[in-house]
C-alpha cells in the first residue's frame, strides 16, 4: 500500500474487518480504491471517527442512541474527574471539607467508575479496563494519603509510596496507547495524569515540596478537563430529540 493508509486498516476484526481477515473481491476493491488514499471519504472510517471521538461519551455503538443506565461511560469520567479533584483538595489541606467527608466522597466516587467499567466490559474493554483499574487506585489513595491525614493509619514510606505511584503512572501511559477507542482529549487527561503522579513520586524520592505543588497543578487542571470531557455529550444531546433506548 502506497500514501497514507486509513488508521484502522488491519488493526482489529471488530473494528474493521478490511485487512483483518482473508481478502475477498470486495475488499480488494475496497482497499484499492479508499483504504490506500481516500480513507476519509469512507462511511466505515467516519463513523468508527465519530465513535473514537465520543469514546467515553456513554453513547451506543453506532453513535445515534445514548446507551442504557444513562451514559456510564460519561457518568464514570466524571466521577474520575471529580476522583482526582478530591484527592488534590485532600493534598492541598485546604479547610473546604472534613478529611472524613473526602474519603467517603473518594469511596462513592470509586464505586460509580468501577460499576461504569464494569457495564462496558463486553462493549468497551478499553473502558472498563481504564475505569475499574482507576476506581480501585482511588480506594487504594484513601488508606494511603487521605485517612492518614485525619489520624487514621500510617502513611507508607517514600520507599513504597512512590513506586506506586510509578507504577499507576506506567498503567495510565499504556491506556492512552489506545488511539482507535479513545479520543484525543481522553489520552490527554490520562495522560496528564500519568505526568502528575511522577511529579508526586519525584517529590517523595526528593523531598521537594516544590515538585509535589506542580503535580497538584498538574493533577486539578487534568480533572477540570476529564468533567468537562465528561459534561460535554450530555449537553450536546439536549439539543438532540431523545431516541428510546429499550430496557435491557
Amino acid at each position: 500500500m502506497h500514501g497514507s493508509p486509513c488508521p484502522y486498516f488491519g488493526k482489529n476484526s471488530k473494528v474493521c474487518e478490511v485487512g483483518c481477515v482473508p481478502a475477498t473481491p470486495a475488499h480488494l476493491e475496497t482497499i484499492s480504491t479508499l483504504c490506500a488514499f481516500s480513507y476519509r471519504d469512507c462511511d466505515t472510517y467516519k463513523n468508527l471517527d465519530r465513535r473514537s471521538a465520543t469514546a467515553f461519551s456513554g453513547e451506543s455503538r453506532s453513535g445515534s442512541a445514548p446507551a442504557a443506565a444513562g451514559g456510564m461511560g460519561s457518568l464514570g469520567l466524571i466521577y474520575w474527574g471529580a476522583s482526582l479533584l478530591i484527592l488534590v483538595l485532600a493534598q492541598s489541606g485546604l479547610p473546604l471539607m472534613s478529611v472524613h467527608g473526602l474519603a467517603w466522597l473518594m469511596v462513592v466516587s470509586a464505586v460509580i467508575q468501577i460499576f461504569s467499567g464494569l457495564r462496558s466490559l463486553s462493549s468497551a474493554p478499553i473502558r472498563a479496563v481504564a475505569f475499574t483499574g482507576y476506581g480501585l487506585f482511588w480506594l487504594s489513595m484513601i488508606a494511603l494519603e487521605i485517612l492518614p491525614r485525619a489520624g487514621v493509619g500510617t502513611s507508607p514510606g517514600t520507599a513504597s509510596l512512590a513506586p506506586y505511584l510509578i507504577l499507576w503512572s506506567f498503567f495510565g501511559t499504556i491506556i492512552c496507547q489506545e488511539k482507535v477507542l479513545l479520543s484525543r482529549g481522553c489520552r490527554l487527561t490520562f495522560g496528564l495524569f500519568s505526568l502528575a503522579l511522577l511529579f508526586q513520586a519525584g517529590a517523595l524520592f526528593l523531598d521537594a515540596s516544590a515538585l509535589c505543588r506542580v503535580g497538584m497543578i498538574i493533577g486539578g487542571n487534568a480533572g477540570l478537563l476529564a468533567v468537562a470531557f465528561g459534561l460535554a455529550p450530555i449537553a450536546s444531546r439536549k439539543g438532540r430529540p431523545m431516541t428510546a433506548v429499550r430496557p435491557t
